[in-house]
């Protein structure tokens, strides 16, 4: 081929998928934070490769679209056979997810992708709209039976991997005697409904005046958290990007309350299963699957601020029913636990190699 002066021009041409052996893998995250749930799948998936002989390097998605992201993912997948996104919420139709899908496509890479977030930030009906971006994925998970549900009614295709709790960071203990010291954990955004757990809190503190409240909540909502709430004796707010911070809040707890009203499983509930906490939690999403009321946990209707308050009280004055929650709790996590997932994420990990 030659350009418009008659000088020759070097193509550059795709591989063809057949001739690529899936022997080094390029893994492009959005949040490599230690003790999160993508650092725990990413750390599995590192201890995979090793297994198989293969290498494994793990990336962080750029925050916007450039010519130095795209430099840069343009030459290391040259270098490597496969391409796997481990991914949180919208970052899968982010401008730098769809230039890395292109340039891979171009080459020929396979490529694979867990998404995990709430079921309001990736629905059927987005996911639609952005056909296109499924189109250059050929494995895509999710880590929810009730996203996989919801997700294949609107004919999109996709498998289930579970998420992967690491046994390091949150070791099993036996919960019985509950003082209450009450966390919370999530986004603070408008699905999380936090308004209601700290009417909760409130109730329960006028029956136990030592009642505490521990939130834990991503940095930037920590500050203006604290500002907010600072008037209110018996509230602690904790980064829970931050490992140390966060282990500490899950060793400093005896019961653990989701006020959520959409959930496709959350990571930080089955942290609190798997940690021995005694579970309240609204009944929605998979959790109604995963959770069998009054054995695993208690689940309440949507806002029931008094029944989470009711609930408490039940646990502070119930020995025999903390541990009772507790035992169980702990046997519902270990399915999550990091070796109860390898086989299902190497089969994953597999696809179109």
């Amino acid at each position: 081929m030659h350009d418009h002066l008659g000088r020759e021009l070097t193509v550059v041409r795709p591989r063809e998928k057949s001739k690529i052996r899936p022997e080094r893998l390029l893994c492009v995250s959005d949040d490599q934070t230690p003790g999160s749930g993508n650092s725990d799948a990413l750390s599995l998936i590192e201890e995979l490769g090793r297994q198989q002989g293969r290498s494994v390097t793990v990336i962080t998605l750029s925050d916007s679209l450039s010519w130095q992201w795209i430099r840069q993912i343009w030459s290391r997948i040259v270098e490597y056979s496969a391409v796997h996104l481990q991914l949180s919420r919208t970052s899968l139709t982010s401008p730098p997810v769809i230039s890395l899908l292109i340039v891979a496509r171009f080459f020929g890479r396979t490529t694979s992708a867990v998404i995990s977030g709430p079921t309001a930030d990736l629905d059927g009906d987005t996911l639609r709209r952005h056909s296109f971006v499924l189109r250059l994925i050929d494995g895509f998970a999710v880590q929810s039976p009730y996203l996989l549900e919801r997700l294949r009614r609107h004919d999109v295709k996709c498998r289930l991997v579970p998420p992967v709790l690491a046994d390091s960071w949150f070791p099993e203990r036996t919960v019985s005697a509950v003082q209450p010291a009450i966390l919370w954990a999530g986004e603070c955004d408008e699905q999380s409904h936090l308004s209601v757990a700290v009417k909760a809190y409130q109730t329960v503190k006028k029956k136990y005046p030592r009642a505490e409240l521990i939130i834990a909540c991503p940095e930037a909502a920590t500050s203006v958290l604290a500002d907010s709430m600072g008037s209110e004796a018996g509230i602690r707010v904790v980064d829970s990007r931050n490992a140390e911070e966060l282990v500490k809040a899950y060793e400093g707890a005896d019961v653990y309350l989701n006020t959520s009203i959409v959930d496709s499983q959350p990571l930080a509930l089955m942290r609190a299963l798997a940690t021995g906490l005694p579970v309240i939690s609204a009944a929605v999403g998979t959790l109604k699957q995963m959770l069998v009321d009054g054995q695993s946990a208690l689940l309440l209707p949507l806002d029931d601020h008094t029944g989470y308050a009711d609930a408490i009280i039940d646990l502070v004055e119930s020995e025999e029913l903390s541990s009772r929650l507790s035992e169980a709790g702990k046997r519902t996590a270990r399915a999550f636990r990091r070796t109860a997932g390898v086989t299902t994420w190497r089969g994953f990990l597999g696809v179109g190699s």
